[in-house]
């Protein structure tokens, strides 16, 4: 696991009891921060993240 994804999960645990509604924007938010540390954009932290998740949930 990469420090992206271990950012991500921090960022899914801190907002997991907030409507999706209202937790989008600081999700959003929290994905294009991850990604200026990284030097990537919020879009492919999303995206790395989302199909980390998938291949955790196929095994």
């Amino acid at each position: 696991m990469n420090e992206i994804i271990e950012a991500c999960i921090k960022l899914e645990e801190k907002y997991k009891d907030v409507p999706f509604d209202k937790a989008l924007p600081h999700l959003q938010k929290g994905w294009w921060e991850i990604a200026e540390k990284h030097g990537t954009t919020g879009d492919q932290v999303l995206k790395q993240y989302l199909d980390w998740r998938s291949q955790q949930e196929k095994k």
